[in-house]
């Protein structure tokens, strides 16, 4: 059963901005004497978690987000409790602090993570 994407984590949105033609130097450049150079948006990268079930849920978010975040929002659109869930992307455990760029090659914008339940005792 496929889920629909979640929304973006940690979207961060700049405000529109109209061009009138014109470039009003800023401060920094009027001192420094250097031109500036506007900074390329990265690609969004993408993270598809997969249940136990074989459904999944589809996150698209900055490279240095922390896992954690994701985590936390999955556990969120899914209603589990995050205390009770590990991901595992390659044979490894994800921590929460682990960072999205440290997990995956440069050149990767996508990456596969695996959610398992943890079971405690038994009988």
């Amino acid at each position: 059963m496929e889920q629909a994407p979640v929304p973006a984590v940690a979207a961060e949105e700049a405000p529109a901005q109209e061009d009138s033609g014109t470039q009003v130097p800023d401060e920094a450049q009027e001192d420094s004497g250097e031109t500036h150079v506007p900074a390329v948006p990265a690609a969004p990268f993408t993270i598809t978690i997969r249940d136990q079930h074989g459904g999944e849920v589809i996150f698209r978010s900055k490279r240095s987000t922390k896992f954690g975040t994701i985590a936390a929002k999955y556990c969120e659109h899914r209603h589990l409790n995050p205390n009770l869930v590990k991901f595992i992307h390659d044979g490894q455990r994800l921590r929460a602090d682990d960072k999205v760029c440290d997990l995956v090659e440069e050149d990767e914008n996508e990456m596969d993570v695996e959610m398992v339940i943890e079971q405690t005792g038994g009988r």
